[in-house]
C-alpha cells in the first residue's frame, strides 16, 4: 500500500443468556417457536417449523384445540403473557414452557422437556443486560465457543501485563468459573468444540490439531499427511459431523482423531476455490469464481458428509456468515452524504439459493454474530465511527425484526458471542476497563426480552452490480485482454473495477466522471490509459517465467489481478489520505488496485504492490517473514508508528536513506509497519540510484543499498525467504544482478 492513512475496525459484541436453566437436548427451542411464528410467511422452510411445534404441542392439548391454538399457547408461554381464553395454562410444547393461566391463572408447569413455569408478569421498562457475578477474567475477549450443557468458552489475552492466550470455561447456569489453562503455543487458533468436550486447535504448523481437555487443560496432538502438503487456509472444525477438514487446493479431507485423512471431494470445475468457513448442517461452502459475473464469484454448497455439490449460489456481497438454514450476506459501503460506512444484510436460503430478505441494518461497523446450528442472531449496536458497543439486538434475519437491548458497562470495549446449542441460548463475553485494567465478562438478560418488535429498514441503495463497459474503452479492453491473455493474469479497467470491493478503501472508476479527486473531475482519457497498460505490461513482463504463475491456486484458480482506478479515497470518513495504489485479498484472487495517474509517472509504485501480493502468497503458503527477526534488524528500541502517525516522530528521519550515511529504511513511510518498510525497500530496489536530482543515476539502486549493512541485512532475510519459497530471488533475475 502506498502512503495510506487507515483506521483498523475494531468489531465488537455483547453478551446475551436467555434463562436460567438448561432444557433438554431434544428440546425445541421456544424463543425460536415465538419469532418462527412471527415470520412464518417469510419462508416454507418457516412454514415448516412451525407447523412441525403446532403439532408437538396439539398433541399433549384437548380435542377441541387446533394446531393454531397449540402454536399460540407456546407464543404465550414463552412472552409471559396468559391466554384469556384459557382458565388455566395448557401444556407446553415438547422441551417448551409451561404454559400460565389466563392473565396469572393456575398456570400448569410443562412436563414435556423440563418445561419451565411460565409467568403472567408484563414488562413495562427496558430490561438492561445484567453482568454475571462470577464468571470474567482478566484481558481482552478474543473467541467464545460452546462447551457442552450450560457452559462456554471464554479465550483471553492479556498481552499487556505478558500474558498470552488464556481458556476460560464457566457454567453460566451456576454462575462459575469451571477450569482455565493456557496454550501449548500462542499461535494455536481454536476452531471449535468437539462431542468429547475438547477445544481443537489449528497451529502454526499447519498439519497439526491439537486438542485441549477443558476440565483438565491435558492436550494431545495429532499430525496429519506429509510435509508436501499444501494446507489452503486454516483448517476447519464442523459440528454437523464432529470433526476437522482441510481444503488442500483441489480437495476437502476429513480428519479422524488418530491423524488419518480422508478425502471428502474433488472439485470437477477448474475454477472452484474452497472456503473453510461456517459450516451449515454439514455443509461445505466453496467459493467459485468467474470472470463474467459481476462480483467476482459464486458459491457452492458441498455435503461434508458425502461430499456431494448440493448447491450453487450467484451472491452479490462483501462477506458471508451461516445462520442455521441461511446464509447472511453483507454489503459495506460509504456514504458520502452522511459520511458514514452503510452495511445491507442479504438473507439467502442456503439449499435453494433463494433471496429471503434484504434490509438495511445501520453504518459504521454493523455486523451480526451468527452461528450454523440456530436461525437467529446478535447485532453489536455502536455509536457512529466509535466501536464500543453501546447496545446489542437480538435477530430475527429471516423476518427482518429485532429488539435492541442496552448495556450498563460505561467503559465496554468491544466483544464477541457464541450459541449453546444444548441449552438454546446465546451468550456474549464483554471486555470493560476496570481500573486501569481489562477483563472479560459475561452478561445475561431475562428471556421476555425476545419480542422482536422492531423492523429493520429497507435495504439502502448502496451499489448497483457493475455497470458495463463503456463504448470508449474497446479498444483499451482489446489490449488489456492481450496483456492478461501473454502474462496469465486479469486487468480491470473502467466499471470493472467495481466488480470486487475493499472494506478499506473505495475504488473509484476512471469512468466515474462526477468523482473529484481534487485535481481531475473524472478521467476518460484513453491514451492516457493507453500508456498506462503499456508501462503495466512493460514492468509486469520483466518478472521472470512462471512467476506470475504462483499466484494463482493449486487447483488453477484466481491468481494475481490487477485494478485501474481513478482514485482511492479511504472509507474512514476521519482519515483523509488517499492511497496511490493498495493490495488486498478477493477468495482467490491476489488484488492489487493502482491509481491511473501512478502508471503514468512510470515508477515503481508497481513493484511495491507487487511486494505485498508476494508477501500474501508466500505467507498463504508457510512462507512466513518473521516477524522478530525483522525487528532485530531495526535500531535498538525503535517501534513502529502505524499508517495513522508515520512521520510524526522527527527522530527517526535519522535512519532513512539518502538522510543518513547508515540507514535502516528506504523511507520514511517504511517507518509505519514492517510490511511497509520491506515493500519500500523492494520499490526503492526498483528504483534509479541518486543523490539529488541533480546528480542522478539511471541505474537501479540495488547494488548501491547494499553498501549499507543495515539495509544490506534486512536485504538478504529477505532474499532468504524468497529463495525458500520460489527457488530463487525474483528482482535478482530482473535487474540482472549476482
Amino acid at each position: 500500500m502506498q502512503k495510506v492513512k487507515r483506521t483498523a475496525v475494531i468489531l465488537a459484541a455483547g453478551t446475551l443468556l436467555l434463562s436460567a436453566g438448561c432444557a433438554d437436548k431434544s428440546s425445541v427451542d421456544t424463543l425460536e417457536q415465538v419469532t418462527t411464528t412471527a415470520a412464518a410467511e417469510t419462508t416454507q422452510d418457516t412454514t415448516a417449523e412451525t407447523t412441525a411445534v403446532s403439532t408437538s404441542t396439539t398433541k399433549k392439548t384437548t380435542a377441541a384445540t387446533t394446531s393454531t391454538t397449540g402454536t399460540t399457547t407456546s407464543v404465550s408461554v414463552t412472552t409471559g403473557t396468559g391466554s384469556a381464553s384459557n382458565g388455566s395454562g395448557q401444556q407446553g410444547s415438547s422441551g417448551g414452557s409451561g404454559g400460565n393461566g389466563g392473565n396469572g391463572g393456575n398456570g400448569q408447569q410443562g412436563n414435556s422437556g423440563n418445561g419451565q413455569q411460565g409467568s403472567s408478569q408484563q414488562r413495562d421498562t427496558q430490561p438492561e443486560l445484567q453482568a454475571l457475578s462470577n464468571c470474567y477474567a482478566a484481558g481482552y475477549i478474543n473467541w467464545a465457543f460452546p462447551a457442552g450443557g450450560s457452559n462456554v468458552v471464554v479465550i483471553t489475552s492479556d498481552y499487556n501485563n505478558g500474558k498470552g492466550p488464556v481458556c476460560n470455561v464457566y457454567d453460566i447456569q451456576k454462575d462459575q468459573a469451571v477450569s482455565s489453562f493456557s496454550f501449548r503455543d500462542e499461535y494455536d487458533a481454536p476452531i471449535g468444540v468437539n462431542r468429547a468436550g475438547e477445544l481443537v486447535c489449528s497451529c502454526p504448523e499447519g498439519r497439526t490439531v491439537r486438542y485441549y481437555n477443558l476440565m483438565t487443560g491435558t492436550l494431545r496432538t495429532v499430525t496429519f499427511g506429509t510435509p508436501q502438503d499444501e494446507i489452503y487456509g486454516e483448517l476447519s472444525y464442523d459440528y454437523g459431523t464432529d470433526a476437522v477438514y482441510s481444503n488442500e487446493g483441489d480437495s476437502i479431507f476429513r480428519i479422524t482423531n488418530t491423524g488419518k485423512k480422508e478425502k471428502v471431494c474433488t472439485y470437477n470445475d477448474p475454477l472452484s476455490y474452497a472456503l473453510l468457513r461456517d459450516s451449515v448442517n454439514s455443509i461445505q461452502y466453496v467459493r467459485d469464481f468467474s470472470n463474467d459475473d459481476a462480483t467476482g464469484y459464486d458459491l457452492t454448497g458441498i455435503s461434508l458428509a458425502d461430499g456431494k455439490i448440493v448447491s450453487h449460489i450467484p451472491l452479490h456481497a462483501d462477506e458471508y456468515k451461516a445462520a442455521g438454514k441461511y446464509l447472511l450476506g453483507y454489503f459495506t459501503k460509504y456514504n458520502n452524504e452522511t459520511e458514514r460506512l452503510d452495511v445491507n444484510c442479504y438473507v439467502i436460503d442456503s439449499v435453494s439459493g433463494r433471496e429471503i430478505k434484504r434490509y438495511y441494518i445501520g453504518h459504521s461497523s454493523a455486523d451480526m454474530v451468527t452461528d450454523p446450528r440456530t436461525n437467529y442472531a446478535v447485532q453489536v449496536v455502536r455509536s457512529d465511527m466509535n466501536y464500543a458497543p453501546t447496545g446489542f439486538r437480538f435477530c430475527n434475519p429471516t423476518a427482518g425484526t429485532y429488539e435492541e437491548l442496552g448495556i450498563n458497562l460505561k467503559s465496554a470495549e468491544g466483544g464477541t458471542a457464541c450459541y449453546l446449542h444444548d441449552c438454546r441460548k446465546w451468550v456474549v463475553a464483554v471486555t470493560e476497563s476496570v481500573g486501569g485494567k481489562t477483563r472479560t465478562r459475561l452478561l445475561t438478560v431475562d428471556p421476555e426480552i425476545a419480542k422482536f418488535d422492531q423492523t429493520y429498514p429497507p435495504a439502502a441503495n448502496l451499489k448497483s452490480d457493475a455497470p458495463p463497459l463503456g463504448a470508449a474503452y474497446a479498444a483499451n479492453r482489446a489490449k488489456a485482454d492481450k496483456i492478461e491473455q501473454d502474462l496469465g493474469i486479469r486487468i480491470l479497467i473502467g466499471n470493472e473495477v467495481r466488480r470486487t470491493t475493499n472494506t478499506s478503501y473505495d475504488l473509484v472508476s476512471t469512468e466515474d466522471t462526477s468523482y473529484n479527486t481534487g485535481y481531475i473531475a473524472g478521467c476518460n482519457d484513453q491514451q492516457m490509459l493507453s500508456s498506462g497498460l503499456d508501462f503495466l505490461r512493460k514492468e509486469l513482463s520483466r518478472y521472470p517465467e512462471g512467476f506470475l504463475e504462483k499466484f494463482r491456486a493449486k487447483n488453477g484458480a484466481g491468481g494475481l489481478r490487477i485494478l485501474i482506478t481513478l482514485d482511492l479515497p479511504p472509507l474512514d470518513p476521519n482519515s483523509n489520505f488517499s492511497a496511490g495504489g493498495v493490495q488486498f485479498k478477493t477468495g482467490a484472487w491476489y488484488d492489487i488496485a493502482i491509481n491511473l495517474f501512478m502508471l503514468q509517472y512510470e515508477d515503481a509504485s508497481i513493484h511495491h504492490e507487487m511486494w505485498h501480493a508476494v508477501e500474501y502468497v508466500m505467507s498463504d503458503n508457510g512462507a512466513n517473514m518473521d516477524y522478530d527477526t525483522w525487528m532485530a534488524m531495526n535500531p535498538p528500541g525503535l517501534q513502529y508508528d502505524s499508517i495513522e502517525d508515520y512521520g510524526s516522530d522527527d527522530s527517526k528521519w535519522q535512519y532513512i536513506l539518502y538522510s543518513t550515511e547508515d540507514p535502516y529504511f528506504a523511507r520514511i513511510y517504511g517507518t509505519a509497519n514492517d510490511r511497509e518498510d520491506r515493500a519500500t525497500i523492494t520499490e526503492q530496489i526498483f528504483m534509479p540510484y541518486y543523490v539529488d536530482e541533480t546528480d542522478r543515476n539511471e541505474t537501479h539502486s540495488y547494488d548501491y543499498l547494499m553498501r549499507y549493512p543495515h539495509m544490506k541485512a534486512k536485504i538478504q532475510y529477505m532474499e532468504q525467504v524468497l529463495t525458500d519459497y520460489y527457488g530463487y530471488v525474483y528482482w535478482k533475475k530482473m535487474l540482472g544482478v549476482q
